[in-house]
């Protein structure tokens, strides 16, 4: 069943840059992904920054081309990725706290015992 959806996940996709264009797609709707069906709702998930756009702004769009794919309509659940997005923010805190970050950050003062 996995490989189902994922098939079709693609095919949605080709079916949304038909229908909205290749830079908006790129744009909004390209970072999303399909975390599965659940019985009649399509959940996909993107960052937190694009998700309620993407959804408040091409649910029509997602809705028509996921029907179009699957035969059936569905109803579109568009999630913040907060696991990613929590991810991400773990990354650059743990940049921020590199030493050598911090070397090159901070200017070297001249050493007293010179």
């Amino acid at each position: 069943m996995a490989s189902n959806i994922e098939q079709s996940w693609q095919d949605i996709q080709v079916a949304l840059r038909d229908r909205v264009g290749e830079r908006t797609y790129g744009l909004w709707l390209a970072p999303l992904r399909c975390v599965g069906l659940d019985g009649d709702t399509l959940v996909l998930a993107g960052p937190v920054e694009i998700s309620a756009w993407a959804s408040s702004r091409y649910g029509g769009a997602l809705r028509e081309a996921s029907a179009a794919v699957l035969g059936r309509e569905v109803t579109v659940a568009v999630e913040a990725d907060t696991e990613r997005a929590a991810n991400r923010l773990a990354a650059r805190n743990r940049l921020t706290r590199c030493p050598l970050r911090q070397a090159i950050q901070t200017p070297n003062t001249p050493s007293s015992s010179s």
